[in-house]
């Protein structure tokens, strides 16, 4: 179930963080669908508070299944990614850096480089 929900929202072109956070919500969702199905099948043969099994038979599966679930999925899923791309927030959070401050090194190195060919054609113009 995992992983089909994933496949499906993982084919849009959301940033990342909005794809985790709508794969957590459907998932969620869903279990707690399944639990209200379970929850339609067995109302009949209960002998007690119907009100409180409706809420365990879907406040459990969703908590258990849709949100702990998901949140244990796509850690493992950010494990197992190996495709050049950072693996966590903590790495796609260097990578950005890294991105930055070789960017902002290589505009440094250019700037040098343009300031000594000034300096270098003005010595040679004396």
């Amino acid at each position: 179930m995992y992983g089909k929900l994933w496949n499906k929202i993982n084919a849009t072109e959301w940033p990342r963080k909005k794809k985790h956070a709508c794969f957590l919500i459907l998932n969620t969702l869903l279990s707690a669908l399944c639990g209200l199905v379970l929850w339609l099948v067995i109302r009949d043969h209960l002998k007690t508070e119907k009100i409180l099994w409706l809420i365990c038979c879907i406040g459990y599966p969703a908590v258990l299944f849709g949100l702990y679930g998901s949140i244990f999925y796509l850690f493992k899923k950010d494990q197992v990614e190996d495709d050049g791309k950072p693996e966590s927030v903590l790495e796609e959070w260097e990578y950005t850096e890294k991105k930055t401050c070789d960017k902002v090194t290589a505009e440094k190195r250019n700037r040098y480089a343009a300031k000594n060919q000034k300096t270098s054609r003005l010595s040679e113009g004396k």
